[in-house]
């Protein structure tokens, strides 16, 4: 049975709940973000702990959805290096002008290849260069860029070590739901008494997890499904769930995560940085099926977690009609608060203050008349 969902009472606005915990928010701040999600959020929760902060982001229908309640974004065009654009020229001396006249006190690059254009613009006004790398092995532009950077931060300590120990562990900020479980609940039209099953693929959605999840949707009414689909996917998907005998609620995307994280029972997801620090939150036992590209980058993810015991990790080769649905039905039932209690235990995530606290700390050189 599809549900409505009233998602205009869930704006998560980042101006919303700003508690800063003795934090100094005199600090001038740009945050470089890319236009996924895993690169976003973070950014949003952060700037939670620092208000006033100017975010630079990609700008995407996926990212222009994610950023829509913000405030003090400047979006820069995706850069293509086989087709460059004279335009593209144009907007990043715009934002080389934007970052002298503002003078910030840090940029946070918070990974993609803006993150190149972060370091540009932090020589230009000659401010402390920071970077966050959230993923547990290290990203090509981390690599590649970590000595110009002043500090780096690393969720997972592998990504520190590849990063040859010039880095300091931060946890990875995420946004909370402001409001209880059982509010949501009853607001959503679910049931108190029959577990949530969360099915997410990143920030576009993922086909793959999309196409096995519907694949069993008739055995499946164990469980109440939130499944967001991606853009591409939502018409089929959509579709597919007549056959589903529960409630549910399909969408193409979501920029208020935190309702449906509150929520959820379990999880069915890809194994992003960003989504795995959520996971680790809100403490849901997951179903994790690592992207086999990017670099192998979700192949380090999990395996954190799978030598945990804080999911169960399947490789999408390893999937099938007949053995999907009885591991989907443990990880809710047989196993879960197994898997619950080993979640919580790894703290990678919170919400923000670890990151802002560090990142307050003046470092000799950048201090600009700001005291810690």
């Amino acid at each position: 049975m599809p549900l409505a969902l009233p998602l205009e009472k869930y704006s998560l606005s980042d101006k919303q709940a700003v508690i800063n915990f003795g934090i100094k928010s005199g600090l001038k701040l740009i945050f470089f973000t890319g236009a996924s999600g895993g690169h976003i959020m973070p950014a949003l929760a952060l700037r939670r702990k620092f208000p006033d902060a100017s975010i630079i982001a990609v700008k995407t229908p996926a990212s222009v959805d994610t950023l829509e309640n913000a405030e003090n974004v400047h979006y820069i065009s995706p850069i293509s290096f086989k087709k460059f654009r004279f335009g593209a020229l144009r907007e990043m001396f715009s934002l080389f002008v934007f970052a002298c006249r503002l003078s910030p006190d840090k940029i946070v690059c918070f990974g993609s290849y803006l993150n190149f254009l972060g370091l540009l613009c932090a020589r230009l006004s000659r401010c402390e260069l920071v970077f966050f790398e959230p993923n547990a092995s290290a990203g090509k532009g981390s690599l590649m860029l970590k000595r110009f950077a002043d500090r780096i931060f690393t969720v997972f300590p592998s990504a520190a070590k590849e990063l040859n120990g010039c880095a300091r562990a931060v946890k990875f900020p995420v946004i909370s739901a402001m409001r209880s479980k059982e509010k949501i609940l009853q607001e959503v039209g679910f049931d108190f008494d029959k577990p949530v099953l969360l099915v997410i693929g990143g920030s576009q959605g993922s086909r793959f997890i999309n196409a096995v999840v519907t694949a069993v949707i008739d055995k499946l009414s164990f469980a109440q499904i939130v499944h967001i689909t991606g853009p591409k996917d939502f018409e089929k998907i959509q579709n597919q769930y007549q056959r589903h005998r529960g409630k549910h609620i399909v969408l193409p995307f979501c920029s208020t995560m935190p309702i449906f994280y509150s929520i959820a029972s379990a999880a069915i997801s890809r194994a992003g940085a960003g989504t795995l620090a959520e996971l680790s939150y809100y403490k849901i036992p997951s179903v994790l099926i690592p992207y086999p590209g990017a670099g192998g980058h979700q192949k380090f993810n999990a395996s954190q977690f799978a030598s945990s015991a804080a999911a169960v990790v399947i490789k999408e080769e390893d999937i099938n009609k007949e053995n999907f649905p009885a591991v989907i039905e443990n990880v809710l039932f047989r196993d879960f608060w197994k898997i619950r209690e080993n979640v919580a235990k790894i703290e990678i995530a919170d919400d923000g203050t670890d990151f802002a606290e560090k990142l307050s700390e003046v470092r000799h050189g950048h201090a600009r008349g700001i005291s810690a």
